[in-house]
């Protein structure tokens, strides 16, 4: 399975009629992991680490890493939830990739 990672879309920041309709996107690619134990439930575990950064008031980066840590915590637990987390402290910046 070939994954590149997370992509968000938002409008642009700018105001003015030149960026009325452009939107910015941001690619956070992900590191592939050798011993994938199970998929199931990665997505629902990216989708709550996501909201619970949003929740926390992090970034945006920060929040697509609370949400890779939580997937990679899925994809590495036979359960579809795993019974514990262990998230690393997250860095006040992630690398991302500008792709608009």
């Amino acid at each position: 399975m070939n994954t590149m990672g997370v992509i968000t879309v938002k409008r642009s920041q700018r105001h003015d009629k030149d960026t009325e309709n452009n939107f910015c996107m941001l690619l956070y690619p992900i590191t592939p992991l050798d011993n994938v134990k199970s998929v199931s439930g990665a997505g629902d575990c990216f989708t709550s680490g996501f909201i619970y950064g949003m929740i926390s008031k992090l970034n945006e980066q920060q929040c697509v890493t609370v949400g890779f840590e939580a997937a990679k915590a899925a994809l590495n637990s036979m359960n579809t939830v795993p019974h514990d987390f262990k998230i690393s402290d997250v860095p006040k910046e992630a690398y991302c990739k500008r792709l608009v």
